[in-house]
């Protein structure tokens, strides 16, 4: 009957662990100066981290990461036939995200997540609704120009199947009931 009551006790318990367990987050600034074809992170919350450029090299200037054919570019912002990919080894959610635009353009960039179909988002977001979730994310041209100040990932945490968490608590309520019945009698 202790064991019994026990198991409920550690069943419980890493029940309530595992529901307010907070999620990781990476956040990505780029703060120094660089003009790099590529750049690795370890670490973060998807594991191995690789930002690659296309249509040129990645810069960074004063805070913001852009794409330059060279360094001394008049215009690092993300242009036409540019962009930039977050490649991880794990699935990440993309939480937020801090790009810069000009006010009196149109604040539009594309976003592909795993090589779909890009999406039009606005760049005074700065989230997305569903948060997107995947491996591959790449930051595109949308008739609008602009920088990468920063991005917010987060783990992607399993949910358990709904049936799965009933199956746990009958058998939790069965655990309890025959340690009940055994103890009266």
């Amino acid at each position: 009957m202790k064991h019994a009551i026990r198991a409920v006790v550690a069943a419980t318990a890493l029940a309530a662990a595992a529901v307010s367990a907070q999620a990781a987050t990476t956040t990505l600034n780029f703060t120094l100066p660089f003009l790099e074809q590529t750049l690795e992170y370890g670490n973060t919350v998807g594991g191995d981290l690789t930002v690659s450029a296309n249509g040129g090299k990645l810069v960074s200037f004063a805070g913001e990461l852009g794409v330059a054919k060279r360094w001394l570019d008049a215009d690092y912002r993300i242009n036409s036939g540019e962009s930039i990919t977050f490649s991880f080894e794990k699935s990440v959610k993309l939480l937020s995200w801090d790009l810069d635009d000009f006010f009196l353009s149109t604040n539009k960039f594309s976003l592909s997540v795993d090589g779909a179909s890009p999406l039009t988002l606005s760049t005074f977001s700065h989230g997305s609704s569903p948060i997107l979730s995947g491996k591959t994310f790449t930051f595109g041209y949308k008739g609008d120009a602009y920088f990468i100040d920063s991005l917010k990932f987060g783990s992607v945490t399993p949910v358990p199947e709904a049936s799965s968490v009933a199956m746990t608590l009958a058998g939790l309520g069965v655990v309890g009931f025959i340690a009940a019945r055994r103890r009266r009698a």
